[in-house]
C-alpha cells in the first residue's frame, strides 16, 4: 500500500486525527522514503482517538527524537553502545508503550516495541507499521500475541 493512500483513508476515518504539516521543523537528513513522504504530508496523528484502550499517536516532527534522549534523558550519555541509540521514537499510546523506528544503514526503516532492545522488528517499514495498527482495529498489539512471526532481532545485524 502507498504511504498516501494509507494517510487519506486515515484522514477519512472520523475516529482518527491526521495533522496538518508542518515543513519548517527540521527531521533527520537520511529518513525512510516512505517516513519522508509522510511528514511531509502530515505532522502525526492519532488512530482511534475515541478509544483509550485503542488510542495510538504517530507523533509529530517536535518529538521524533532519538528513542534514548527522549524516554530516558538521564542515560542518554550511558547508552552510547546501545542499538537503540540509532532508534527513534515514533509511535506512542497511553498504556506506557512506546514504538521506535530504525535509522541505521542496515535496518533503515525497521520499527521495533520499545519495551525491550531484544524484541524483533514489528514491522520492516514504517508503511507497513502504519497499515498494520490501523487495520488491525481492536488489536493494535499484534506482536504480543504468539501467532506472530518476527521479521528479525536488532542484534541479528552490525550497527552502520
Amino acid at each position: 500500500m502507498d504511504i498516501h493512500d494509507l494517510i487519506n483513508e486515515i484522514r477519512a476515518d472520523p475516529h482518527c486525527a491526521v495533522y496538518p504539516a508542518e515543513p519548517d521543523i527540521p527531521l533527520p537528513a537520511e529518513l525512510p522514503l516512505d517516513l519522508a513522504r509522510f511528514y511531509a504530508a502530515t505532522d502525526g496523528m492519532l488512530l482511534y482517538k475515541d478509544d483509550p484502550e485503542r488510542r495510538i499517536e504517530i507523533v509529530g516532527r517536535r518529538e521524533f527524537l532519538p528513542t534514548n534522549r527522549s524516554l530516558y534523558p538521564e542515560e542518554w550519555a550511558d547508552a552510547i553502545g546501545d542499538i537503540r541509540r540509532h532508534w527513534y521514537l515514533i509511535a506512542r499510546a497511553e498504556q506506557g508503550r512506546y514504538i521506535s523506528i530504525d535509522l541505521t544503514e542496515a535496518r533503515h526503516g525497521e520499527c521495533y516495541n520499545n519495551d525491550d532492545s531484544a524484541t524483533p522488528a514489528i514491522a520492516r517499514n514504517f508503511t507497513e507499521l502504519l497499515a498494520l495498527l490501523y487495520h488491525r482495529r481492536g488489536d493494535i498489539w499484534y506482536w504480543l500475541y504468539n501467532t506472530y512471526r518476527p521479521n528479525g532481532d536488532p542484534h541479528d545485524m552490525p550497527l552502520i
